[in-house]
This record gives C-alpha cells, sequence and structure tokens, in this order.
C-alpha cells in the first residue's frame, strides 16, 4: 500500500502573504497612475472638444452677423450654442476676448479663445494659432488693457507672445 504523505500545516507562511501583498501593492499603483494619466487625457480632449464647439458657433454668428460676439454670454450666440461649455476639472469658463478694429467696439472683427490643458506635451498645442492681434482692439470688459497671452499656463493677460507655447491651447479666426 501506498501512503500519501500529509503535511498537518495547511496554508501560507508569513513570508508568502507578504510577497503576495507586496505585488498586488505594485500593481495596483501602476494602474492608478496609467488612470490618472487617462482621465487627464480625457480631460484635455474634453478641452479641445469645447473650445472647437466654441470656434463653430462663434463662426456661425458671424457668418449671421457679420461681427462676432463681444462676450460668450451674447444672445445671439445662444442660437448656435445652448449652453457655454466650461473646464471639466475646474468647472471655470474659457476665456475669450473679442477684438474689434473701432475704438467702441461695436463690431468685434475677431476673437481670442483658450483653454489651460493638463499636458504640456500634448501635441494640440504645436497646432494652435498663438500671438496677440496688436492691430486690434480688445473688446471685452474683463481685461480692457491688453488681449490674452496664450504663451502663458493659465490663458491669462500679458504682452509677451513671443516665448514658447505652454500649456494653453488658444485659437483665432
Amino acid at each position: 500500500m501506498l501512503s500519501v504523505i500529509r503535511s498537518k500545516n495547511k496554508g501560507f507562511t508569513l513570508v508568502e502573504l507578504l510577497v503576495v501583498i507586496a505585488i498586488i501593492g505594485i500593481l495596483s499603483s501602476v494602474v492608478m497612475a496609467s488612470l490618472n494619466m487617462a482621465r487627464s487625457k480625457a480631460r484635455d480632449a474634453k478641452r479641445i472638444s469645447d473650445v472647437k464647439q466654441i470656434q463653430l458657433a462663434l463662426e456661425m454668428h458671424y457668418d449671421s452677423f457679420n461681427r462676432y460676439p463681444i462676450t460668450l454670454g451674447d444672445a445671439n450666440l445662444a442660437t448656435y450654442l445652448t449652453s457655454i461649455p466650461t473646464d471639466p476639472l475646474s468647472g471655470n469658463s474659457y476665456v475669450y476676448v473679442s477684438l474689434g478694429g473701432a475704438p467702441n467696439c461695436t463690431t468685434a472683427t475677431s476673437y481670442h479663445l483658450g483653454a489651460a490643458v493638463e499636458d504640456p506635451n500634448n501635441l494640440v498645442l504645436t497646432s494652435s494659432k498663438r500671438g496677440a492681434a496688436a492691430s486690434l482692439n480688445v473688446c471685452t470688459g474683463s481685461d480692457p488693457a491688453a488681449d490674452f497671452n496664450g504663451k502663458t499656463d493659465d490663458c491669462t493677460a500679458g504682452a509677451d507672445a513671443g516665448t514658447q507655447p505652454s500649456k494653453c491651447y488658444d485659437i483665432k479666426p
């Protein structure tokens, strides 16, 4: 007769349990880092989509009224854009500055629209139209002194438009 040797001690040793827990911890941290990067890229894609949606509405407004709206809150713009998109992370509005040829800005002939993205290496940053329109007057009341600087991290007002692009995706017609 063959006898089967059975161990009286059933289960795992403490070292085996610690190794398994360490492996699970490493794998979960890798997954979480990837998930955070994917969320960041998704928010950036949403921002770019929002800016392009606003740009399309602005162009349709221009086609109908032969001028751009002074602000994104213009009642006529609501015909083409039912609600103004906001940043998916902060909920803030995107930066919009209307520009015009006349000193009183009764007709805006151009604009500058921007959104701050999270990834400074986003390829869309190399394709956006950057720089201030020096020959046009700023029509918006939010920053009457200057057009916003698309070269800054947060698309804020500024005069230096000659530096390398940062994290502001900005467009002009």
